[in-house]
């Protein structure tokens, strides 16, 4: 019996030392930070209220619970102030990557003093692809929550070659006056350069003159009907046409797009990008 009697105590005194709350360091409005197993401490964000965040986030002394603050910040506007009056470098760093506003990321690429935001702004900025209420994709997008993603095959013939790349477009920020997409390279994680990037973000327009007709198209390996709507238009020395097969099924509400362009100075082009898969949040 008194063996048994032994190991109950023993049990209760390993449940009671794991249930032991952490012991806390220090703490403040909306923060705390706790002391872990291995001795070290560990920042965590109590709060939920948006002012309280974004107060931590701007504000606070310490580095680390700024960090941890900007770390739980969504919303755009709030990013781009903390860009505007973070002093710790890596932590600017890391919300530049995160900003929506193409306007901002071109002046810090322009004239920032540290020359590696100047750098992750440019490539903030090329990623980025705005959607005006007047772009057929709009209205796709804009019933759509952040984080949703298309995934495209992009086929490109120029000067008698071919090349293809597999992109993906999330959907970052979305709003009554614009919709914001992340477009990068689905290999890399990085931006598109040449000329996929002419297409999918110079030449994708939609105006000039409209024609609108149904066909047949392949998606995910099935036949499906559907509507496409077609421009043709010439800006400045450009001469472009632009056709988007609409599905409602894809976020965005385009399955397929093919251009065929010819940019100053430059031959006819041709590109076709299809979806291939995607997620709505």
């Amino acid at each position: 019996m008194v063996p048994s009697i032994r190991i109950l105590s023993c049990v209760a005194l390993v449940l009671a030392v794991g249930c032991t709350s952490a012991k806390v360091v220090r703490e403040g409005n909306g923060w705390r930070e706790t002391e872990n197993k291995d001795g070290k401490t560990d920042i965590s964000i109590t709060s939920s209220d948006p002012k309280v965040l974004a107060d931590i986030a701007k504000t606070h002394a310490d580095a680390r619970i700024r960090g941890q603050a900007q770390s739980q910040i969504s919303d755009p506007a709030v990013v781009a102030d903390i860009v505007k009056v973070e002093k710790d470098a890596p932590l600017r760093r890391k919300m530049v990557d995160r900003l929506t506003d193409e306007t901002l990321l071109k002046s810090l690429a322009q004239s920032d003093p540290d020359d590696g935001i100047k750098q992750a702004a440019a490539s903030r900025a090329d990623m980025l692809k705005t959607v005006d209420p007047k772009h057929p994709e709009f209205s796709g997008w804009s019933c759509c929550k952040p984080g949703t993603w298309v995934k495209w095959k992009v086929e490109v013939k120029t000067n008698g070659e071919r090349s293809s790349v597999e992109i993906v477009r999330t959907l970052l920020e979305c709003c009554p006056e614009r919709v914001v997409l992340e477009q990068k390279i689905a290999a890399t994680g990085k931006s598109l350069q040449g000329v996929p990037r002419d297409f999918l973000t110079r030449f994708d327009v939609a105006y000039g003159r409209k024609v609108e007709d149904e066909g047949t198209m392949q998606l995910q390996g099935k036949t499906v009907k559907g509507k496409w709507v077609r421009h043709n238009f010439q800006r400045g020395a450009d001469i472009a046409q632009v056709r988007r097969w609409m599905n409602t099924d894809v976020p965005g509400g385009v399955a397929r797009i093919d251009m065929e362009g010819s940019p100053e100075g430059q031959p006819l082009s041709s590109l076709m990008a299809v979806a291939t898969s995607w997620e709505r949040k």
